[in-house]
Formats: structure tokens, sequence, C-alpha cells
């Protein structure tokens, strides 16, 4: 691939199959659809291109009711994802009292999980976490928002 034209976009739908025991509720067998872009320089930009075509697809089959909501880690750049880790660790430590064992083991292992906790008692206390790196983000919702208005435009 990497002497194909820069960057590679490919994509994928069809049934997947989850290795490990299923965790209660889901099946082994589930269907999945998704897109990967490789190389390329703009990630804002691709990420937009993205979403963009996964909406194109979603308008095409006339679903109703959607809602897209964007979040953002950042990027790999060291002022921005790792140093909202960082910061995720010093906020998760001052709280950690209230963290179930999974998510306290987490803190040094892998933080970001932890804003993914199934765990009641602890979903309303990641909406505070801290935030970094909207540069990026605004670049990728950029285009959105122009879609956005482009479309209720075109709806008056």
């Amino acid at each position: 691939m990497q002497q194909l034209p820069q960057p590679v976009k490919l994509y994928y739908m069809g049934p997947m199959f989850r290795r490990e025991r299923p965790q209660k509720g889901r099946y082994r067998q589930f269907y999945q659809i998704g897109a990967e872009v490789l190389g390329g320089q703009d990630a804002p930009g691709i990420d937009a291109e993205v979403i963009e075509m996964l909406m194109t697809f979603f308008d095409k089959l006339e679903l109703q009711g959607l809602e897209l909501t964007i979040n953002s880690i950042g990027h790999k750049a060291p002022n921005c994802r790792q140093a909202y880790v960082e910061t995720l660790k010093a906020e998760l430590r001052k709280i950690a009292y209230k963290l179930g064992p999974d998510s306290l083991r987490r803190i040094d292992t892998n933080p970001l999980r932890i804003l993914d906790s199934k765990l009641e008692s602890e979903t309303s206390r990641h909406r505070d976490a801290p935030q970094n790196c909207r540069s990026s983000l605004r670049r990728m919702q950029s285009p959105l928002r122009r879609r956005k208005k482009a479309n209720s435009n075109s709806e008056a």
C-alpha cells in the first residue's frame, strides 16, 4: 500500500466476529461498516471527509432523527494528546477513591479507557474531563458545519 498514491482510502462492511467471550447482551457475530484512510497529511480534513461520507450514506438510506456528536482527544503532538493524558491522570487520581477496581488499574495503564466506563457510578464523573488541543477539532468540524448549513438551506 505504500506504493499506492496517498492517502489510501478503504472501506469495509459485513459480518464481524468477537474473538473473546462476548459481554452480556452482545453476540459473537455482529455487523459493522467502517472506513480507513492511510497516509495523507491533513488529519482533520481526512476525518471530516470520512464523517461526511458516513453522513451521506445515512442520508441515502433516508434514516430519520440522526444526530452527529463529535469529540476529540487531540492528536499525537506532545502538547496535545500526551498533555491531555497527563492532565487526565492527575484529575483521576484526585477522585480515585470513587473509582471501581478496573478504573483504578487503568489510571496508569490506559486512562482514556476510563472515559468509556460502563459503571453508572463513574460515567457522570467524566463530563468534566480536561480539554486540550481544540485547533485540530475546529479544523475538522468546519467543513461539517458548512455541510449542515448547506443541507438546511436546501431543505428550505
